[in-house]
């Protein structure tokens, strides 16, 4: 009887042992892809650029340019081809417009608030960054404060209204470039 369970035990481990090595080294594995979403090869920064600049200059040819090196690069990479499908779908161009646009109004709002500028072009512009309207007023409404502060200062040493509007003007343009306003926006 103990002869029988051991042959028994002995018969389900090799039958075991052969089933995995059926199922890994004799069976033809699946088509494996790599583990790549498209939406990472359309957010790099590159891409992201290149889409932004034709975007802005409502240029076509760049576009679908760099829409067809993207597919290249995603058929070097054996993506799948539901993958290269969707890169290639005018959904993946909505998507690419749309975070273009997106970026397009960021700038805008840094143009805006290094040069005290106000957002009504940018809002009309860029309907898309629509859920970032209310933050982005409310960092030109702070600019704004801020920028009458300086005035009323200068005014309070002596400046006329038009002298302290330029002196504030030129502090300004001195205490701000491009790179520090990122940093106050976060971006």
């Amino acid at each position: 009887m103990q002869k029988n369970v051991l042959f028994s035990g002995l018969a389900l481990a090799g039958l075991v042992v052969c089933y995995f090595l059926y199922s890994n080294f004799f069976t033809p594995q699946s088509n494996t892809y790599p583990a790549v979403s498209p939406y990472q090869l359309l957010d790099a920064d590159d891409v992201q650029a290149t889409i932004k600049q034709a975007v802005e200059n409502n240029d076509i040819e760049m576009f679908n340019r760099e829409k067809a090196r993207i597919v290249e690069f995603a058929q070097a990479m054996d993506l799948a081809p539901e993958s290269i499908e969707f890169i290639q779908s005018s959904e993946a161009d909505a998507y690419l417009r749309f975070h273009a646009k997106r970026a397009l109004f960021d700038e805008a709002l840094i143009n805006a608030f290094l040069n005290l500028e106000t957002l009504a072009e940018a809002k009309q512009n860029y309907p898309e960054a629509s859920n970032l309207f209310e933050k982005a007023d409310n960092v030109i409404s702070q600019r704004d404060k801020l920028f009458n502060e300086i005035v009323a200062t200068l005014q309070a040493e002596g400046l006329s209204e038009d002298e302290a509007q330029t002196a504030a003007r030129q502090l300004w343009r001195e205490r701000f470039d491009r790179q520090s306003v990122k940093q106050f926006l976060g971006q």
